[in-house]
């Protein structure tokens, strides 16, 4: 190596670096003092060695939700025909279009339609954007986030995802008058309305003269709607163009990538499972591991130093960042789960 002073940002690097590596050592050492010195030395062997694990594999950093889409400019003069609405939405179509960046404007907190309450377990979330977005789009970054556009199998799964999600106001806007909502699952093939994630169509809450008795050749794609404004919220459907249209959608998770019958998203959310690359599938299922192997900390399909190192700079605490350190849920990260971690040590079975 050469002269290191000549590259400050580098060796500020290094500083920052080692006064980690320092202060895991310092709390790595602090619960066993009283332990045997053969105990003790080979545990600060393995701790060295996470540390070097930990400063060669720095996560990448989250991303926001956000795509590149393009963005229709609605121009035309004549007022709203409120009798044909369908030929309203053609002229609406016309315009220049012009490349955008469309990013997350307001994003709810997902929420989940519990089992308990008589839903489904699964998880919903609207997303508003800063420019209109296309239905082809909205299901991209829905997909991208771990998700699908909301499909809806029910009365009681449609009064629900309304009244939970589809109905704040930040979602909607008006378009040329038009009173539009986030856009939903469903599309048309073959003559046939369908929910793009393979739910059974059973159910169908369109807004009249939208949607049936089939899919209009061109607009075949469904969003919430509620006619010619006033700007109100309204728990029905119109159907359009796949293009920039309006400004949110629905996102559903209902993946089970392990099949344990628990949505992966929300056990991603209690910390049950690693997602270091924040795209709500389970670390474990994108690389093939098991995902049921509690002492395996960093989820890398071994119980090793890795995992020890975790356990140690979180001792004493309810796992923070890391709660799969309290491997056996007693709230703190002590004693019992050290020996967990040391009893299954080796690969993962």
């Amino acid at each position: 190596g050469g002269d290191r002073s000549r590259n400050p940002q580098r060796a500020g690097v290094d500083r920052v670096k080692h006064a980690e590596a320092a202060r895991i050592l310092y709390l790595a050492d602090a619960p066993l003092r009283r332990s045997t010195p053969a105990v003790t030395l080979g545990l600060a062997i393995l701790t060295i060695a996470g540390i070097f694990w930990f400063a060669a594999h720095e996560p990448p950093p989250r991303g926001s939700l956000h795509s590149a889409q393009v963005a229709v400019s609605f121009t035309r003069s004549m007022q709203p025909n409120t009798k044909d609405p369908r030929k309203m939405k053609k002229l609406m179509a016309l315009g220049v279009v012009s490349t955008a960046l469309t990013a997350t404007t307001f994003a709810q907190d997902a929420v989940q339609w519990r089992v308990e309450d008589g839903g489904n377990g699964h998880w919903y979330q609207g997303i508003g954007t800063a420019t209109a977005i296309g239905w082809a789009s909205a299901q991209a970054a829905c997909v991208s986030a771990g998700g699908a556009l909301v499909s809806i199998g029910s009365v009681s799964e449609s009064t629900w995802v309304f009244n939970t999600i589809a109905r704040r106001v930040e979602l909607w806007s008006l378009v040329d008058s038009y009173c539009v909502g986030p856009w939903i699952g469903a599309r048309g093939a073959s003559g046939q309305w369908r929910w793009d994630d393979g739910t059974p169509w059973i159910y169908s809450a369109w807004y009249p003269a939208e949607g049936p008795p089939s899919p209009d050749p061109l607009e075949q794609f469904a969003h919430y709607f509620n006619g010619v404004g006033p700007l109100v919220p309204n728990n029905s459907w119109g159907d359009y163009f796949d293009l920039p249209f309006n400004h949110s959608y629905v996102i559903e998770y209902s993946a089970d990538c392990n099949n344990d019958g628990i949505v992966d998203y929300g056990q991603i959310r209690a910390g049950e499972y690693a997602d270091v690359n924040a795209n709500n599938i389970p670390d474990c299922c994108e690389y093939s591991t098991p995902c049921d192997c509690d002492a395996d900390i960093i989820q890398d399909n071994a119980i090793n130093g890795v995992d020890l190192a975790a356990i140690m700079n979180a001792w004493g605490t309810d796992g923070g960042k890391i709660p799969r350190c309290d491997v056996d849920g007693s709230g703190i990260v002590d004693g019992s789960d050290l020996t967990i971690v040391l009893d299954a040590w080796g690969p993962c079975p």
